[in-house]
C-alpha cells in the first residue's frame, strides 16, 4: 500500500503541476501580451484624440500663414512691377522732392554695368539706374530719403554724396547738395535656361 500511496501522490502532484505549468507557460504570457496590446491601443487612442484636438489649431495657423504669404506676394508684386515704369518713378521722385521742400536739380537715367543687367535679367528682374541731385536743408533731404524708403517700388540708394552748398547766405538753415545714385528694380521674363 505504501507503493500505491507514493504512486498516487506522484500522480496527484503531476495532476496539480500540469495545469500550473500550462498556466505559467501558455496562459500567463498570452494574458500579459494581451494586456500590453490593450495598453498600447489606449495610448494610440489618446494620441489620436490629442492630434484631433490640435488639428484645428494647425489648420488655423496654416490658413493665417497662407493669408500672410498672399499679402507678402501682393506687396512684392506692387514693389516689383512687370515693366520698368521709369516715367512713373521720375514723377514720384519729383513729387517727393516737392513734398519735402527740396529742389530736384538734376534727374538722369544712366546706363551702368551690362554684366549686372544681364545677371539681373537671368534672375527675373531688371535694373534701371537713375542719378539725381537734390538741394535743400538737411531736414528736407533727410525727409526725402525717408520718403524714398517708403516708396511703393523697390529702390536702392547705391551711392550718395552730400556736400554743403558754398556761397549760401547765413539766413535760414544751411543748404546741402545731395547726389544720389538710385537703382530701380522691375520684373522681367525669366529665360528658360536660367530655370
Amino acid at each position: 500500500m505504501n507503493k500505491m500511496c507514493k504512486r498516487e501522490a506522484i500522480f496527484i502532484a503531476l495532476l496539480i503541476m500540469v495545469p500550473m505549468l500550462l498556466f505559467l507557460a501558455v496562459i500567463k504570457p498570452r494574458y500579459d501580451s494581451q494586456k500590453d496590446m490593450t495598453q498600447s491601443a489606449k495610448t494610440m487612442s489618446a494620441t489620436c484624440d490629442e492630434f484631433q484636438n490640435v488639428r484645428p489649431l494647425a489648420v488655423k495657423r496654416v490658413q493665417n500663414d497662407k493669408v500672410a504669404l498672399s499679402k507678402l506676394v501682393e506687396d512684392t508684386q506692387k514693389r516689383l512691377p512687370d515693366e520698368s515704369g521709369l516715367g512713373e518713378v521720375l514723377g514720384g521722385l519729383t513729387k517727393m522732392a516737392q513734398d519735402n521742400g527740396v529742389a530736384l536739380n538734376d534727374v538722369r537715367p544712366v546706363s551702368r554695368g551690362p554684366d549686372q543687367q544681364a545677371e539681373a535679367n537671368e534672375q527675373g528682374y531688371g535694373i534701371n539706374w537713375i542719378d539725381i541731385e537734390l538741394e535743400g536743408s538737411f531736414e528736407g533731404v533727410y525727409n526725402f530719403l525717408i520718403s524714398l524708403e517708403h516708396y511703393p517700388r523697390i529702390v536702392l540708394v547705391d551711392t550718395m554724396t552730400i556736400t554743403k552748398v558754398k556761397g549760401h547766405n547765413t539766413e535760414g538753415p544751411p543748404q546741402i547738395d545731395a547726389k544720389l545714385g538710385l537703382v530701380v528694380y522691375h520684373k522681367t521674363a525669366v529665360s528658360e535656361d536660367a530655370e
